[in-house]
Order: C-alpha cells, then structure tokens, then sequence
C-alpha cells in the first residue's frame, strides 16, 4: 500500500511564511511534499471464507485484484491539524477484479481514520521520539470503516462473493472493511529509501449491519491492558539490548484483537492482524503456542478452546487475513456469553531454568495458572476481553465551523450485549486548547438506550481565534502566534464499570484514538494575497492557455464524433515519447521537445507550435503567410465546406463532450450539430492560438485589456519579459509590466526524460513510477469520456490536478541514489532531478 502523505503540518513553524520548510530529513517532516496519494500496490485476494468453510482456489475471486479508483482521481489521505494526528482517508473506491478479469464489485470508502489502533509493534528496539528519526518504521496500524453505494458485476465463477452480495443485502447492502497496515518495510534497507512511502497491508472485507459502529469490526474485545505479560527472550536476529516498552513498565508482546461470536453457527472469529509483535524483518515473533481459553470462576483455572493451538505461525496466516476461526461447543458458547475470552501462552514448569536463543530468563511464577483440563500445564495470560466495552457508534472525529453542531453516539456493550440505562460521561482533555471553551458538550452525560446507544451534541461555542497562539514559543521559528487555522479538542469517555480503552501507548500521546473523540473547530478567515511570480507566469498556462488547450482537444474530438468517428487517446499509438513531430506533416521541421522551462525553449517549442499563418505583413502590407497548424485547419474546414451537412447527417450529439463549466471566463465547447457549428469550432481553435491577425494578437474579437491574447502572443510575452500593451493607437509593443523569471528556479531535470534514463531501486524509480500511474489513469478516462462517459469530465480534469501534484513530488526527488555512505543524505540542491516519465508503457 502506498501512503504518500503530505507532513508540512507535523512542524508548526512550517506555517510561517517568513521561514523555509524544515529539514526533510528530520522524522517530524520526512516527507514534505508528499502527494496525500493513497494506493493499493499489487494486493491480491489471498482467501474467502464461505458458509462452507475456506473457498477453493477455484473461486475466482482467489487470486484476483484489489484496487482503488480505477480511472478516478486517486484518494488522499489528509491530516488537517499540527497538534494531533488523526490522517483520515478521503475518497477512496475499492474495487475487486477477479482472477479472470473482470470486475466483480465497487465500493466507496466512509472516511476512515488510518491510525485508529496504532502501537510499537517491534518492541525490541532501542526507540525514543528524540532520537529515532524514522521511529514509525516501528508502527502498525488497523483501522475499520465502511463500503457504502456497493455495486455488484460479474460474480459468475464466485461462491464466495455470491453468498457475501446476499448476505450484504439482507443487512443494509453495506460491506465492512479492515485494513491492519505494518510500516517495518521502511526498517528493511532495499525498502527504507526506495519506496519509504509503502507499507504491507492485510484486509478482511464482509457483511455490515446497520447496527454495528461504524469505525470499529467485531462487536467485542480482547486487550493487553491491566496484564503483566511474561519477560521473553530477545530475538538474537534483532540488534537490539533492551525491551522497548509502550507505556508500560512491561514488554507488551500482545496488543489488541477485535472478535465476536455467532449465536447461531457458534463461530468465534478473532481479527489478530494487528495484534502479534513482529521482528525487525517483519515476520511474527514466536511467542510459543497460543490458545483461546474461558477462565473458570470458580477454580480460576483456564479452560482451552478447541484442539489445536492459534495457528499464526504457519505459512498461510498472513493470506487467511490473520483471523483465527473456532466453532465453539454449546457449553463455550454459552459460558462466553457471561465470562470473558483470554489469549493464553503455553509456558514450562516455573520451577525449571530455560535456555532459549542467547539469554536465559526464569518464569515468573505470580504470572501462571494452570490449564482446568490438564493440572500439569501452565499457561501465561497475554490478552484478556474488556466485559463492558464502550466506544464510538458512528464519527469520532470531524470538523464544524463557529456555531455548528456535531452528533457523536457511543455504544456500551457488556460481553457483546447492549447495556440500557448507564450513564456515559464526556470530558475535555485538550486543556492548552485556546480557547478552552471553543468546542464544548451541549451535555457532558447521557444514558443509554435499549441499544446500549448515548447521545452527545457538541457545539462550536466560541469563535476559534486566528492566528494560532500557543503559550510557549514553537521551534525553530521561535514565535508563539502562528497563521493555522482551527484548534483540535479531545474527549475522553467513561462509564461505570467501563473504562475507556487505553487505544495508544503513552509515549505517542499525540495521535487519536477510539477512546477519544477529536473534534476540530474552525474560524472563517481570508485567505491572505501574497503575489508571487507564480502568480505572473504560472497563470498564463494554467488559467488560459492550458484549459483552452483542453477545450480545443474537447471540440475536435466532437468533430470527430460527429462524422460518426471515434478518438483513440489511450493507446501507444497515438501518445507521443519525446523528442517527436507534429501529426499530420505540420511544421515538419519543428523538434518537440520536453526541457526544463526557459525562454529559449518557450520560444523554439511553445511559439513555434503556436506560430501564426499570416505572421507578418510586407512594406505593401500583404500578409507573409507560414505552414502552420492554422493552416492545417483550414484544409480541414475546405473539406467540411465541400462535403457540407451531408456528413454529419449521424451528428451523435448525445455522445459528445460538454464542458463541465457554464462561464465565460473558461470558454465553451460546442456541440457539432453541422457543417456551419464545425466551421465555427475551427474558427474559434485557430483564433485562440494563433490570434487573427499580425496586428491584432487578440483572440477574435476581444481586447487585450481582457487578457485574452492568443497562445503564441502570450507566450512571446514571457520570451520577452514584458507584457504586451497597445499605444492606443492600433500598435502593440511589450513595454508592459515586466514579468520576472528566475531561470535558478526552476528543477535541472534531463531533457526528454524516460523511464530507461531513471535507475532502479531509487526512491526517483519510486516516485517517477506513480507519477506514470496516474498518468495512465488520466488516459483511461480520457478515453472512457471520449467513448460517451459524459459525466467523467470532472474525473478528467481531478486527475489532471493529480498529476500536477505527483509532477511536483517527481521533480523534489533527485534522480540518483543516495550516498551509500549516508543513505539519508539529500542534498539540497541536486545537479540532475527525478523527471515524469510519459512513455506509453512502463513495464
């Protein structure tokens, strides 16, 4: 899975605009230009589970393709606050292809917190915030969320998913979704500073019903709170000389696992996939034999579930989804009902010294009991079940603006069971906030219903002040008032009988977890103005010369729908690798090239493709006329004028694009009914880039003053460093405004870059790989608008948005390796950058 997320805001002083970014190397800021892009990266269905037991590798749901967003915008994942972390995943579609290709199901993702349930899952490790700059490569995530507007394809071939659409029908059509995320692939070296932004990724997606919490899979919990666990052995494989501890004064080799119980079929399901502490290369620590056991109330002696031991050290764990299934007897069943689950480990005779690995250790006896069916067995406690369990039922966290309202419910549950009439408390933990009273509870305790459901309101009282204050001065920038927008304030709950679930160690106590609700509240405010020479240059392509461009890709493709043709977009004929020609024979001796941008290449590419037909007039004032694309049009309009409406007697109107924009200010395209409306697109695609005339650089009938010069004027503009201006007398001279231009600004990328000019195993491979995906994606939707998807124009120009970002995130990346000397190293200012690769294909 790739997870690119932007980090600016983990440094506040990133917010002051007299002050660079702080370093890139540093953990807190490690990846500074991220895209937010979210993305599964060759994740496959490894196994199903049916009413039957485990599918058979004949399903064809085994083997197939779990992927997001196929030819949409990708999902970001977004952090809105610099004071806590609670990333959130934004539209994100999940989509299954199965093993014979064909799409089987889509669903959209409720946003969901990434790290609901973080921890240190390779505690043997000499860790500390201070001082270890990469500590999340430590890190495993699980979060939980939703599919909603689920749509079913082909399912033929699929037992599995059959019996998952009938069941998923049956309650509500939703579909839940787990996601347990282990970021160790940044620990492991070929991974650490090539692909820094992956992380290995287990999912379990099944039914939902509409009376489950929204944010949370199984309706119970097992959790290492309030357990001593044993003192094991080190792995002598990890360099490493002590426990790491999460907040405890004990190891926790054990963390948290979601499960719940069919009354009927007796299955007890337990999600472990985020709860067995790992080794430094990532594979589980072997903890001995694990067992699920009830633990008697009378003896206090632990009765084993099943005859076989967890199995989460065999081969197939990890494709299972890391969930142990058991049927329970009818006497488990019932007693679970009423008396906690425990994960217990085997352990030896306490009286016996063990050998193990490079350490001995003795058992701590005060830590046994006794298996109930076998006195000469001890066993160790590792997790136990919280009995009264209360958490959130729908969001915990979101954002109001002064004067609205968020509706949080929680639910309290006693062994899986609804509690009604208990009395749920809500307290302000965000003290520091200020004000302390911006975001308050309407009423700070309710009672449950029959559900086992309380109900708060909280309010966004008080106006949050901007900028920012905070009481002490932030590091580096050392000032205590800082323009960030919002303040996080945090909630914790509890019930009699039922304390909040510690979700977080706390040494990381700036993340957010499910025993807190974080609501963020914000402050209207202008968005201050602060020109740049972004705002000079940029604009000229961006505003106006780019979205004609695409309007004039829009409307020939219109002409060519009319006369009952079809445009090819995303194909490897017709997309270009550079250097190339013009189609069609136009200007043939023009070289297009792509190159870093200066004026020079403005002027030989950008003004030469844009070239007007009648550039110039003599001393008799008779146009000197050029072989340009204007005159490439003009045959095309000589032959619509010739064949006349006859061929768009099938005009397809219904097929054509239309411009998602209904203003001015961003043109139009036309819909080709005739020969005369084709005619008039032509008109329109040769005034707007190469003007009408040598003494008229306007786009028709406009003014300059409107700012509506064709390309080939506009971009002499920056050629020439001035704006153009007319004397009021019917000439025009580029004595305007200077437009400045710092050629030490721009990245030293290679010219007509490639993907056999990037090395391999690089972070620029990395990076300049999911730039070309998205690429890729915005050809695929291109193609899909231009067979008749008429409402995935917006799609379109999102991902154009996208690449934009990932172009960026490309050109920050250098294009070679790092020092192996230092492999952190980054130099500040590379000789060559990482450059987007536009090739058709990449592999």
């Amino acid at each position: 899975m790739r997870v690119d997320v932007n980090t600016v805001n983990n440094i506040p002083c990133n917010f002051d605009l007299e002050e660079p970014l702080g370093d890139p190397s540093g953990y807190q800021n490690w990846n500074v230009n991220g895209t937010g892009e979210i993305s599964f990266v060759n994740c496959t269905v490894s196994s199903a589970i049916t009413h039957f037991g485990m599918a058979s590798n004949e399903d064809t749901v085994i083997n197939g393709q779990v992927v997001n967003n196929l030819n949409e915008p990708y999902p970001k994942a977004v952090d809105l606050d610099v004071d806590y972390q609670f990333t959130t995943i934004y539209g994100l579609t999940i989509t299954i292809v199965k093993s014979d290709g064909q799409i089987a199901l889509k669903g959209k993702l409720v946003p969901m917190i990434m790290v609901q349930d973080m921890w240190i899952r390779s505690i043997c490790t000499n860790f500390s915030v201070e001082q270890d700059n990469n500590f999340d490569h430590y890190l495993s995530a699980k979060s939980a969320s939703v599919l909603t507007n689920v749509q079913w394809y082909d399912i033929s071939g699929s037992p599995a998913l059959q019996q998952l659409q009938a069941a998923s029908e049956e309650n509500g059509g939703n579909l839940s979704i787990s996601l347990a995320m282990f970021f160790n692939t940044r620990v492991v070296p070929q991974f650490m500073f090539t692909n820094f932004t992956l992380a290995y990724v287990v999912g379990t997606i099944g039914v939902s019903s509409t009376n489950e919490p929204l944010m949370f899979n199984g309706n119970r919990l097992l959790s290492y709170q309030d357990i001593e666990q044993p003192d094991l052995p080190l792995n002598s494989d990890d360099s490493c000389s002590q426990f790491q501890v999460s907040g405890s004064s004990h190891p926790v080799w054990m963390y948290k696992a979601p499960f719940q119980i069919d009354s009927v079929s007796r299955r007890l399901s337990v999600d472990l996939s985020n709860a067995i502490s790992q080794n430094l290369d990532g594979s589980l620590r072997n903890l001995g034999e694990l067992w699920f056991g009830i633990r008697d109330d009378v003896s206090g002696c632990i009765q084993l579930i099943g005859d076989q031991p967890i199995p989460y050290l065999e081969a197939d764990w990890f494709s299972k989804g890391s969930i142990a299934d058991y049927i329970l007897s009818e006497t488990e069943n019932e007693k679970l009902w009423t008396s906690p689950l425990h994960i217990v480990r085997t352990a030896a005779d306490p009286r016996v010294t063990i050998l193990s690995d490079h350490q001995q250790f003795q058992v701590n006896s005060s830590r046994l009991i006794v298996s109930c069916s076998d006195s000469g067995m001890f066993l160790q406690i590792m997790l136990q079940e919280v009995p009264r369990f209360i958490r959130p039922m729908n969001y915990y966290f979101g954002r109001i603006e002064y004067k609205e309202e968020m509706t949080v419910q929680l639910l309290l549950t006693e062994f899986g069971r609804p509690v009604e009439n208990e009395t749920i408390e809500v307290i302000l933990t965000s003290s520091n906030s200020v004000p302390t009273n911006g975001v308050l509870a309407a009423m700070p305790k309710s009672t449950t219903n029959a559900q086992g459901i309380a109900t708060f309101v909280f309010q966004a009282a008080n106006r949050i002040p901007f900028p920012r204050n905070y009481s002490e001065p932030q590091l580096p920038c050392n000032k205590t008032e800082l323009p960030i927008n919002g303040q996080v304030y945090t909630f914790t709950y509890n019930a009699s009988g039922a304390p909040a679930v510690n979700i977080f160690a706390d040494d990381i106590n700036f993340l957010i977890g499910t025993n807190q609700i974080a609501i963020h509240g914000f402050s209207y405010f202008s968005k201050p103005v602060n020109p740049t020479w972004v705002d000079d240059v940029r604009p000229i392509f961006s505003q106006s010369v780019v979205i004609q461009e695409m309007q004039h890709m829009l409307q020939t493709a219109n002409i060519l729908i009319a006369i009952g043709g079809r445009p090819v977009i995303d194909s490897g004929r017709t997309v270009p690798s550079y250097p190339t020609r013009l189609p069609g024979g136009v200007l043939p001796n023009l070289n297009v090239t792509l190159k870093k941008f200066s004026r020079e290449h403005v002027y030989r590419v950008f003004m030469g493709i844009e070239v007007p037909h009648n550039l110039s007039i003599d001393t008799n004032n008779q146009f000197i006329f050029n072989d340009t694309i204007g005159q490439f049009y003009q045959e095309i309009s000589k032959c619509i004028t010739h064949l006349g409406d006859s061929i768009f007697e099938q005009s397809q109107t219904e097929k054509q694009i239309m411009w998602p924009w209904n203003a001015p200010t961003v043109g139009f395209v036309n819909v080709i009914k005739n020969a005369t409306s084709a005619l008039l697109a032509i008109q329109s695609i040769t005034d707007q880039g190469e003007g009408t005339n040598p003494v008229n650089p306007t786009q028709g009938n406009s003014t300059i003053i409107e700012n509506k010069m064709a390309h080939f004027y506009s971009f002499e503009e920056i050629v020439c460093g001035n704006r153009l201006v007319s004397n009021g007398e019917g000439q025009f001279c580029y004595k305007g405004e200077p437009i400045p231009f710092d050629p030490l600004g721009v990245w030293p990328m290679q010219p007509n870059p490639s993907k056999d000019k990037i090395p391999p195993n690089t972070n620029c491979y990395t990076e300049a790989k999911a730039f070309h995906g998205a690429y890729r994606a915005l050809l695929k939707r291109l193609q899909e608008v231009f067979d008749g998807d008429k409402e995935g124009v917006l799609d379109m120009i999102a991902i154009m948005e996208l690449l934009g970002v990932h172009a960026r995130k490309v050109m920050w990346t250098n294009l070679s390796p790092p020092s192996p000397d230092d492999p952190t190293e980054y130099p500040p200012c590379a000789e060559v950058t990482c450059d987007p690769v536009w090739d058709y294909d990449w592999d």
